[in-house]
C-alpha cells in the first residue's frame, strides 16, 4: 500500500495562470510560418548594424549625411525585395499544395492496422501492452474507431507512487541540442529558472521535410482551419519513454519545444494516406510513428520518434464535501466535448484534458505536469476565479499513469486524479473552452471510498460505452487501478480533501 504525503504533495505542486489567447492560423499566418524562418530578420539586423559602422566611419569625412541616404536606401530595398521574394514563393507554394486530398483509413482497416502493431524490444521489456477502449477519430472527423494505447502497469505504479511522496514525475531536462546556447542558459538558471526554460534558448523542433510539405494540404482540408478556429500553441515533446528502471532513483526525461501544427503533420494524422493535387501518394499514414517491414509496422521509440511527441495529460476531478446532515459525499466530473474537438469531438471526455504548452514548464518547472492537470481541469470544469478553487485547502494531485496512443502515433500522455473539497454543483466551463466544451456533469458515488470509486467506473464505461472518448476510458481504467491496487492511497487524499471541507472537523479517515 502507498502512503500519502499530502503536505509534500500541495507545497510542491505550482498553481496555474489562464492562458493567452493562441495565434490564429490563417493564410498569412501559414506564409510567414512556412517560409525561411526568420532568416530576413537577421539579414535585417546584420544591415542595421553594418550601416551604424559605415556611417561612423564615414563621420570622420563629415559626409555622413550623403552617403548614409544611398546605404539605408540600399539596404532597406535589399532586405525588402528578399522578403517580398520569399513571400511570393511561399504563397505560390500554398496555392500549389492546397488541392492535396486527405484519405482516411476506414475504421476496420484501422482497426487491423492497431492490432498488428508491434512493440519495440525496450518497450515489452518495460511490460508495456495494449489497451484499446472508447473511441477515437480522425482529424477530418470523418471515421470513428476503437482508440489503443500502449502502456506498463509497472511503471504507473511507480508513477503513483513518487506523486504520493510529493515527488515529480522526473527531473526534465533539455535533449541534447534542443538549447541554442546551453551555457548561457545554464548561467541564466542560476538567477532565474523560469526565464532559462524560457522559448528565447529553445528553437522549434526541426520538422522532418516529408512533414513539412505535407503542412498545406493537411492544415487546409481542415474544418477548424477553414472555419477560422486553428490556433497555434507551442508545445512539448518528450524524447525518452518511461520505464520501470529510468523511474527508480532519480530519473530524468528530456524534452524539446515543438508546436501544434507540428503534431497535425505527424503523429495526429496517423492513418490518414495524404495526396498531392495529381492524386500521387506523399504520406503513407504511418511512417513517422512507426517502422515500417513487410513482416509489421513497429512502434518507434520516442527517441527515434518522427513525429512531434507532442506531450499530453487527462485528469479526473473528483469532489468531496458533506451534506446538510454530515453525510460525507463525493462526485466525478465529466465534460461533454462539441464537434469542433479534434480529438474526441462530441465524446465523453476526462474532466480536464489536452496538450501541455511550453508556457507549463516554463512556469512550473518539474511539477509542470501536475500544474497542466490542473490547468485544464480548470478550464473545462470550472466558471469564475480560478483561485476559489485552487486556494481551497485540501487539494491533492496523483499521477495515476502513462501510456502512449497508437492511434496518435505514439503520442505520450500522462493522467491523474485530482482530489480536492468541492460540491456536486460546482462546475461550469471556462470563457476560453466555452467553443470546444459543451457542457460539464458530475456523477456521486454511490459510497465514498475505493470500492464505491471502482462502482463508480464501472458503471460509467458501461452507461457511456458508445460515447466514450479514449482518453477517458484510459483515465477511468488507471483510476479502476490505483482504487484496486492502492485503495489506502485513495482514501488517504479523500480523507485529507474531507478534513478541509466546510463544516468538517480534522479526521484521520473517513467517515
Amino acid at each position: 500500500m502507498t502512503p500519502f504525503a499530502p503536505a509534500d504533495a500541495i507545497a510542491r505542486a505550482a498553481l496555474p495562470q489562464k492562458r493567452k489567447q493562441p495565434r490564429i492560423v490563417n493564410r498569412w499566418y501559414l506564409t510567414l510560418y512556412l517560409r525561411h524562418q526568420p532568416r530576413w530578420t537577421l539579414w535585417l539586423g546584420a544591415a542595421t548594424i553594418g550601416f551604424s559602422l559605415v556611417s561612423s566611419a564615414l563621420d570622420l569625412f563629415e559626409q555622413r549625411r550623403q552617403f548614409s541616404l544611398w546605404i539605408v536606401a540600399a539596404l532597406v530595398g535589399w532586405t525588402l525585395a528578399s522578403l517580398l521574394k520569399d513571400v511570393i514563393a511561399t504563397r505560390r507554394s500554398i496555392e500549389e499544395a492546397s488541392g492535396g486530398r486527405l484519405q482516411p483509413l476506414p475504421a476496420e482497416d484501422m482497426a487491423h492496422f492497431l492490432e498488428a502493431v508491434a512493440l519495440p524490444p525496450e518497450l515489452l521489456e518495460a511490460g508495456y501492452r495494449k489497451c484499446f477502449g472508447g473511441h477515437a477519430v480522425d482529424v477530418l472527423k470523418r471515421t470513428r474507431f476503437a482508440g489503443c494505447s500502449v502502456y506498463s502497469p509497472e511503471v504507473s505504479r511507480l508513477l503513483r507512487e513518487r506523486s504520493a511522496r510529493g515527488l515529480p514525475v522526473a527531473r526534465f531536462e533539455p535533449a541534447p541540442g534542443a538549447q541554442r546556447w546551453p551555457a548561457l542558459g545554464r548561467w541564466v538558471g542560476r538567477w532565474s529558472p523560469a526565464l532559462a526554460r524560457g522559448a528565447w534558448n529553445f528553437p522549434l523542433w526541426a520538422v522532418p521535410e516529408l512533414s513539412r510539405r505535407l503542412q498545406i494540404p493537411v492544415v487546409s482540408a481542415l474544418p477548424a482551419y477553414t472555419s477560422g478556429r486553428l490556433a497555434n500553441e507551442q508545445k512539448l515533446r518528450l524524447c525518452d519513454d518511461l520505464t520501470p528502471a529510468g523511474l527508480r532513483g532519480d530519473p530524468v526525461l528530456h524534452v524539446q519545444r515543438t508546436d501544434y501544427l507540428s503534431d497535425l503533420v505527424t503523429g495526429h494524422i496517423t492513418g490518414i494516406e495524404v495526396l498531392d493535387a495529381a492524386g500521387h501518394p506523399m504520406f503513407d499514414g504511418v511512417s513517422t510513428g512507426f517502422k515500417r517491414s513487410a513482416r509489421s509496422d513497429e512502434l518507434r521509440p520516442l527517441a527515434q520518434s518522427s513525429t512531434s511527441g507532442q506531450l499530453g495529460v487527462s485528469v479526473m476531478a473528483l469532489g468531496v464535501s458533506r451534506a446538510a446532515a454530515g453525510e460525507a459525499q463525493g462526485h466525478l466530473y465529466f465534460v461533454g466535448q462539441s464537434l469542433l474537438s479534434l480529438a474526441s469531438g462530441g465524446m465523453l471526455a476526462p474532466s480536464g484534458s489536452g496538450s501541455l504548452d511550453w508556457s507549463d514548464y516554463t512556469e512550473a518547472g518539474d511539477r509542470f505536469i501536475e500544474m497542466g492537470m490542473l490547468r485544464e481541469m480548470l478550464e473545462e470544469t470550472w466558471v469564475g476565479n480560478w483561485s476559489s478553487l485552487t486556494g481551497r485547502r485540501g487539494l491533492s494531485i496523483v499521477v495515476t499513469g502513462h501510456a502512449r496512443m497508437l492511434h496518435r502515433g505514439g503520442k505520450p500522455e500522462f493522467y491523474g486524479l485530482a482530489v480536492m473539497p468541492r460540491g456536486g454543483d460546482e462546475h461550469g466551463v471556462d470563457d476560453s473552452e466555452y467553443e470546444y466544451s459543451t457542457e460539464t456533469s458530475a456523477v456521486r458515488l454511490p459510497a465514498l471510498s475505493a470500492q464505491g470509486l471502482r462502482d463508480t467506473v464501472s458503471t460509467v464505461m458501461a452507461r457511456h460505452a458508445s460515447n466514450l472518448s479514449h482518453p477517458l476510458f484510459m483515465a477511468l481504467h488507471f483510476l479502476d487501478a490505483l482504487a484496486a491496487e492502492d485503495p489506502g492511497l485513495f482514501e488517504g487524499m479523500v480523507a485529507h480533501a474531507l478534513a478541509a471541507a466546510p463544516g468538517s472537523a480534522p479526521v484521520s479517515g473517513l467517515r
